[in-house]
C-alpha cells in the first residue's frame, strides 16, 4: 500500500474553490463530467445507504478492496466509517489478511473471500460463489458485487491521480453520514 502522502496529487485539482468540508477526493472527482458526475453521486450514496447487505459486511468488503487496491486514501476513510459503524479494531486491524485471519466469522470469510476472487480473478470461483451464497441473499449477494465494483473504480481512480488523505479526523464520517 502506497504510504508516502503528500499534499499534492499526481493530477491538480479543478479550478474551483472549494470550501470547508470538502473531502479530497470530491474535490479531485470535480473533473467528473456533469452528466456522469450526478448519477456516480446518486449511485455511490444509494450503495452506502442500502439496507440490503448489512452495513458492517459492506464495510468489510469496501476495506478488503481497499487493501488488495493498495489504496491508502481509501483505507483511510473507510477505516474511520467502520469505526463510526461499530466494527472491532481487531477486525478492522485483520482485513489486511482477508478471509485467513481468525477473527472474522464464517458469513465474513465467505464476503472476504469471495471479494478477493472477485477483485483477483474477476470471476469468482464456484465454491467461492456458493460460500457466499450460503449466507446472503441474492439481493444482498448483488448489494455486495456492486460495492465492490464501485470501490475498485474509486480506488483505481484514487491511486492514479493520487489523493491525499486529509489531515481532519472525522471529515469523511460526516461526508458519508451526509453531515457535511
Amino acid at each position: 500500500m502506497r504510504t508516502e502522502e503528500t499534499a499534492v496529487p499526481r493530477l491538480p485539482y479543478p479550478d474551483v474553490e472549494a470550501g470547508p468540508g470538502v473531502l479530497n477526493v470530491e474535490r479531485m472527482f470535480g473533473h467528473i463530467p456533469p452528466e456522469i458526475a450526478a448519477p456516480f453521486r446518486v449511485y455511490s450514496r444509494a450503495l452506502i445507504a442500502d439496507a440490503t447487505l448489512d452495513p458492517l459486511l459492506r464495510e468489510l468488503a469496501i476495506l478488503r478492496v481497499g487493501h488488495l487496491s493498495r489504496s491508502a486514501y481509501e483505507v483511510h476513510q473507510h477505516n474511520e466509517f467502520a469505526r463510526y459503524l461499530g466494527m472491532a479494531e481487531g477486525k478492522i486491524a485483520a482485513i489486511a489478511q482477508g478471509a485467513k485471519a481468525a477473527v472474522f466469522d464464517a458469513r465474513e470469510r465467505a464476503a472476504l473471500n469471495f471479494v478477493d476472487e472477485m477483485v483477483l480473478m474477476v470471476r469468482p470461483s464456484d465454491a467461492a460463489l456458493a460460500e457466499v451464497q450460503n449466507y446472503l441473499e441474492l439481493p444482498a449477494l448483488f448489494a455486495l458485487m456492486l460495492a465492490a465494483g464501485q470501490y475498485m473504480t474509486i480506488c483505481r481512480i484514487l491511486e492514479t491521480v493520487g489523493v491525499p488523505i486529509e489531515g481532519v479526523a472525522g471529515l469523511a464520517v460526516s461526508r458519508l453520514k451526509g453531515q457535511g
